[in-house]
């Protein structure tokens, strides 16, 4: 499962899902029911929702980040409240939501419309987020440090 060396430990995460009967069978039935250009039309099709995301929260003014070849979406964490409902998982100022196939563009544009009532409802100071997302913060005092002087 896992082995170190002078300078690291390494873990083998592909360990336990190898020994997942249930997993593998499951991995199996999509590959030959869905097939590798299904499979290839599924995650284009979160990439593509992830990217609608992210969009989405720029326009608002959110700070949000999302790597080229993924689904998951960081962005400044919203209220608790707001967490809880959409079971956000959160980390500090920051929270992620992870783009799978059942998320629509209608379920996106449903989370947006809340996030941007519960911003404008409970936000009471700007949150910066730069340390988790570098250049990706809009808070006041980064947007005011990118300005030309």
């Amino acid at each position: 499962c896992c082995s170190s060396s002078s300078s690291s430990l390494h873990f083998n995460a592909t360990h336990t899902i190898q020994n997942d009967q249930p997993f593998c069978l499951l991995c199996r039935y999509t590959l030959r029911k869905k097939g590798c250009k299904g499979l290839s039309i599924i995650v284009q099709n979160c990439l593509r929702n992830a990217r609608y995301l992210r969009d989405l929260l720029r326009k608002n003014k959110v700070s949000c980040m999302l790597n080229s070849m993924s689904s998951t979406v960081v962005f400044e964490r919203p209220d608790e409240a707001f967490v809880k409902k959409w079971q956000l998982a959160c980390v500090g100022n920051i929270a992620h939501v992870v783009v799978m196939p059942n998320v629509t563009p209608a379920k996106i544009d449903l989370f947006m419309k809340e996030l941007v009532e519960a911003r404008n409802k409970n936000r009471k100071e700007d949150i910066c987020v730069h340390k988790h997302i570098g250049h990706f913060c809009v808070c006041n005092k980064c947007s005011d440090t990118k300005k030309p002087k």
